[in-house]
């Protein structure tokens, strides 16, 4: 399965072109849509989108859930009760995978027969089949796929690259060696699906030269998703200092940026100015309420519906991640309403967004700190830099961007059929 396809692949002689029109493809994800959706959902949801545009596509749920009927439109979804028991408790997967040879998402498929899934992938007759996230994509080397039917693995990460950044952030020693072997785990699996698949799509050009690093001949190619365009936050008070952090903390690495940013960074900016104040909102930002009740300047909204008045309203949007891997969606987001950003190198990967132009970019809290408070001394560079990572937001992700993207991908794959 090796060759001359975009970037790596071989066309298959014994299957018959056809127009990326009519293309029939079926798309496998682990869980229905419906709002609001996290991150990788909303990937998913402009993933389908545009395929829909100019294919025939299907959709085949590994878990039972209820599809929102908008997130699904112009889309078949099949309806299949006997793909499994239900996958382990989620407990009980990290101990099997703690202790045995596979990883933790291996072990949360476990219950899927496999049977079963190669009978509906032949009685299917798709040309084209995506396996959306890597908790799908498991499944791919262990699948008979019919000669002819292209395979297209959706990474929404470099899983191993994500845990390697997680184990250098924790400080928890049982942690550390339980993320350590995981992610050895993950490392053999995501080289063993990016072989499988016929091509490999990346959410950023960082994670398309992980994901080769591990396959070197493989196909892979860059589809960042789409932003919404949004009017440039409003124009605050030059002496405002409100400054934004938002995530989901409930991730354990979430969770350790953020107390990174309270305990190293953030006394150094109240020590020039005492009346900044910082915002941290998200799913889970409660799990931080112990660490920040000894000071006024720190106040803590989770689980809120929408993210965007909160944007509107902040002077300055800060991303102290140091988890590399993926796409930061909320930092896109802070773009497209042109906040200035303050952000170390993992926290603006894929963005676009180049340090001084468009962002402030900083790893140590030192720096971090000055970043910040440049942006409080001078708003009008701040202002400059919101507004040049707005451009890049409407140029580079857009709705149309992300189509063109998608169209490349179909016709590559019939010009390789």
């Amino acid at each position: 399965r090796r060759g001359s396809f975009p970037e790596g692949r071989k066309p298959r002689p014994d299957h018959s072109p056809v127009e990326s029109q009519s293309m029939k493809v079926l798309l496998i994800t682990d869980a229905p849509l419906a709002a609001p959706l996290a991150g990788d959902q909303l990937v998913t949801a402009q993933l389908l989108q545009a395929l829909t545009r100019r294919a025939d596509v299907e959709v085949l749920t590994l878990r039972p859930g209820g599809w929102d009927p908008a997130m699904a439109s112009g889309a078949r979804l099949l309806e299949e009760p006997n793909l499994g028991g239900g996958a382990p408790p989620q407990r009980l997967a990290r101990l099997r995978a703690l202790v045995g040879s596979k990883s933790l998402l291996e072990q949360r498929l476990s219950d899927l027969s496999l049977p079963r899934l190669r009978e509906l992938l032949s009685r299917s007759h798709a040309d084209v089949v995506f396996f959306n996230h890597l908790r799908v994509a498991a499944l791919l080397p262990q699948l008979e796929v019919s000669t002819g039917m292209r395979t297209v693995y959706v990474a929404h990460n470099a899983e191993y690259e994500a845990y390697a950044s997680t184990v250098q952030i924790e400080t928890n020693p049982l942690l550390k060696f339980a993320l350590a072997r995981e992610g050895q785990k993950t490392i053999r699996l995501e080289r063993r699906v990016v072989e499988a698949a016929d091509l490999t799509i990346a959410l950023t050009a960082e994670d398309a030269r992980r994901l080769r690093e591990l396959s070197p001949s493989a196909g892979v190619q860059v589809v960042p998703p789409a932003v919404p365009r949004h009017v440039a936050a409003h124009e605050a008070p030059l002496d405002a200092r409100r400054v934004l952090l938002v995530g989901s903390y409930l991730w354990h690495a979430k969770f350790l940026n953020a107390l990174w940013l309270v305990r190293e960074v953030w006394p150094a900016v109240l020590d020039r100015f005492p009346s900044a104040r910082l915002e941290i909102v998200g799913k889970g930002a409660t799990r931080l309420l112990p660490y920040v009740r000894a000071t006024d300047s720190i106040r803590v909204s989770a689980d809120g519906p929408d993210i965007g008045p909160f944007l509107r309203d902040a002077n300055i949007f800060v991303n102290p991640e140091r988890q590399r891997g993926g796409i930061k969606l909320k930092t896109l987001d802070a773009a497209s309403f042109g906040l200035p950003i303050v952000s170390t190198v993992a926290g603006v990967e894929g963005t676009g967004l180049q340090a001084e132009q468009s962002c402030i970019v900083a790893n140590d809290a030192a720096g971090f700190a000055r970043g910040i408070l440049r942006l409080i001394v001078d708003p009008v560079f701040g202002r400059n830099l919101g507004v040049a990572a707005q451009r890049v937001m409407q140029h580079e992700f857009s709705d149309g961007a992300l189509q063109d993207r998608v169209d490349r991908v179909l016709d590559g794959l019939r010009r390789a059929a």
